[in-house]
This record gives structure tokens, sequence and C-alpha cells, in this order.
């Protein structure tokens, strides 16, 4: 079973370091600008040799303790144990990285211009971001993160068809512009963040043209019937 981690926010970049003078604030987004950099994965700090370890093991799907982490570290038991005194807390580092929240897209626009940046976020870390997406806690923490809001914008996005052709077409929306979507490409078909954000634009543009012919009055009797 794999599983997710994500760097443990209580430890500190070691490439942080104090300075005599606060640095100078950093520009304002337009405003034009701000739905894709919402959208945008914030980066993530370098993992250390335990962390790295840890996401490793879990993305393996294997059993993972202080030991395994302490061997594939190339560091002692102590100092896996000093970091994470149990196997609880091993556990629980594993889901503060999973819960950790995106912020939700304003439009599906901001869906649409983040898919490239998202993609290459993963592809940055793909173990990681196998651990938040195939696993069962990642897929829990997936459902418990997903605003409302989201899925209102996606039916809206649909257009006026039908009520169940609604559904079917915001749920296959969201479901191409979604990590599963870079994690199957990958996985399955072998292409790079870059192919398969542009494999998923496609599609959802392709989508979405198909729904405007479609939604923009009553359909006909014959199209009531045809999957979005």
């Amino acid at each position: 079973m794999r599983k997710f981690l994500y760097e443990d926010p209580a430890e500190p970049s070691p490439r942080v370091r104090a300075t005599p003078t606060p640095p100078p604030a950093p520009k304002r987004a337009s405003a034009a600008a701000q739905p894709a950099a919402r959208q945008a994965v914030p980066p993530l700090p370098e993992a250390s040799p335990i962390e790295a370890a840890l996401i490793a093991l879990a993305a393996e799907g294997g059993r993972f303790n202080h030991d395994a982490v302490a061997k594939r570290a190339g560091v002692s038991r102590r100092t896996v144990y000093r970091r994470y005194p149990d196997q609880k807390a091993l556990r629980a580092a594993i889901r503060a990285r999973i819960d950790a929240p995106a912020p939700p897209p304003a439009s599906l626009d901001a869906v649409i211009e983040g898919l490239a940046a998202r993609f290459a976020g993963f592809d940055a870390r793909p173990a990681e971001a196998t651990l938040a997406l195939a696993s069962t806690e990642g897929r829990a923490a997936r459902r418990r993160a997903r605003p409302e809001a989201t899925r209102t914008m996606l039916i809206d996005a649909a257009g006026s068809l039908p009520a169940p052709e609604r559904i079917r077409a915001a749920a296959m929306l969201g479901f191409v512009s979604e990590g599963t979507a870079w994690l199957e490409l990958r996985e399955q078909w072998d292409l790079t963040g870059e192919e398969a954000a542009a494999a998923c634009r496609w599609a959802i543009e392709t989508l979405i043209e198909d729904l405007r012919r479609r939604g923009s009055g009553p359909l006909p009797s014959s199209a009531g019937s045809r999957q979005p």
C-alpha cells in the first residue's frame, strides 16, 4: 500500500539564515495572474536524508520502521529515533504531509492554466506525488480537502445540460485535471509532466467546446442519451 509524505514542517530549512534587516516586500501579483498563481503547487523544502528515506520506503509500498529508515538513509537508528521517537511519530509525519491542503482553484481557467506548473511539481518529486495520489491515506486526505466550492464551480462550467449529464461532465472535468491523471499518464504512457499537462488541457478544452455547443439550449432527444 502506498502512502504520502511531505517535508516535516517542524524542522526549519538549513538554508534559511537570520538577517539583520528584513528583506524587501515581495511584489504583489497582478489580478490577471492571481488565479493561475493560486493553482500552482508551492515548492517544498528539500527533504533531509531521513525524510527522503521515509518517502522512498512508503512509496515502494513496503513496511517501514526505524531500522529500515536508518538503513535507507545511511544514518544510525538513534538519529532516526531522535527525530521520530516511535512508530506513531513516523506515521504522524506521513499524515501531516498528506493532509497539507492545496488552495482550491478560483475558476476553471485557473485549473487549466495551472496544469503545467502542478504536473511539473509532481515530476520534480515523483515518489512524494505517488504517495499522495495512489495511497489509501492520500485518497482520504484529498476527499477531506475537496471543497464544495470546487464541485460547484465544475458543475457550473458544465453549462445548462440536464442534471445527470452535468454531473458526469463535471466529474470528467475534475478527473482530467487532477493529479491522478498525471500519475496514470506517467505510469501507463511514460508521459512527462509537460506532456501530460498538454494532453489534459486538450481533453478539457475539447470537452468544454462540446459542452458549449450542446448546452446553449434545449438538447435534442437523441443527444440526451449520449455520454459527455
